[in-house]
């Protein structure tokens, strides 16, 4: 019985060491979120450009990360990893030819999956007034939620972004740089520098509000700095100047466009409409 049971036991041994084995398992690589954030929300033709990516991860292997525009591959400008940032990259592209909405499509391979995020881009012709104005559309700003800036140091800034209704901040934009801003110039539409507010009703465009230079903040503004910008633009016609209180307001006409230049003892800012018709 003995010469049975022995082989039996050893047997059962065996298996049961093997089967207690087990193989420590790969830890698995989780991304959270995926952050684009081009440079422009609408991006002129013609020019190059950036555009950021952002996630975010719980490990601290590198990945293969790949941002394309319609086929075209951007070119690593910096990568930094920051604890509460996650992980920035910036992407520098080539300038587009046409205008369109085009695919922009980050890759991210971790070794173990390979995710992906998309959205379109919009690129137009120039930054005319007439030409932004009818690019600003409710279903197309609704798709961009992040914008990427600099700041006066070349720090990278990924900001939010959100369409809303009635009002939308939209950024700042300036032609020239001026030591009061936190960020580095960005010019947007010809002749209007300043932040970005825009008006909405029911997904319309309504107006937008540029404020130009507050002089409590920005002490070196002077407006005859923007009275210049607005004057050098194509086809501007300057229709009147009065004086209502303490304010002064000066009336331009850009084609179908009214350009109201209110300057207050506080604050400089043009309101653009679009004259009905």
């Amino acid at each position: 019985m003995v010469r049975y049971f022995t082989p039996l036991l050893i047997a059962y041994i065996l298996i049961t060491v093997s089967c207690g084995k087990t193989e420590n398992p790969v830890p698995k690589k989780n991304i959270e979120r995926i952050l684009i954030a081009p440079e422009m929300i609408i991006q002129r033709k013609g020019v190059a450009f950036d555009v950021a990516v952002r996630y975010f991860k719980d490990y601290t292997d590198h990945d293969k990360v790949s941002l394309t525009l319609n086929g075209q591959t951007g070119a690593l400008q910096s990568e930094t990893s920051a604890e509460l940032e996650g992980t920035t990259m910036v992407f520098r592209f080539q300038p587009v030819g046409q205008a369109g909405d085009f695919p922009l499509k980050v890759v991210i391979d971790n070794g173990q999956e390979v995710v992906e995020q998309q959205l379109a881009l919009r690129f137009v012709n120039d930054f005319t007034l007439a030409g932004v104005w009818n690019s600003l559309q409710k279903d197309y700003l609704s798709t961009i939620l992040f914008r990427v800036d600099r700041s006066n140091e070349g720090h990278v800034q990924v900001n939010t972004f959100r369409y809303a209704e009635p009002y939308t901040g939209f950024g700042l934009y300036f032609l020239t740089s001026r030591p009061a801003l936190m960020v580095q110039q960005k010019p947007f539409i010809n002749g209007l520098s300043g932040n970005y507010v825009l008006e909405f009703a029911n997904g319309v465009l309504q107006n937008i509000k540029i404020s130009h230079g507050e002089k409590i903040v920005d002490t070196d503004y002077n407006p005859a700095t923007t009275r210049a910008e607005i004057a050098s633009v194509d086809g501007v016609t300057l229709i009147s100047e009065e004086t209502v209180g303490n304010d002064k307001i000066t009336t331009y006409r850009i084609q179908d466009f009214k350009l109201s230049l209110h300057e207050t003892p506080q604050e400089v800012y043009t309101i653009v409409t679009r004259i009905p018709g």
